[in-house]
């Protein structure tokens, strides 16, 4: 719910939509190797 909230704002301001997307885009890449890591503690435990 708060998710579809922020899209509707974003949809809403392009300004906002523009500025935002770098900022979502290096979260997920400094969350990358984070993301790699759990795979590989995942794939020693079982």
């Amino acid at each position: 719910y708060v998710m579809k909230a922020a899209d509707d704002d974003f949809e809403n301001s392009v300004e906002s939509k523009s500025s935002s997307e770098p900022l979502e885009c290096e979260i997920k890449v400094s969350l990358q190797p984070l993301r790699i890591n759990i795979d590989q503690v995942i794939e020693d435990l079982f």
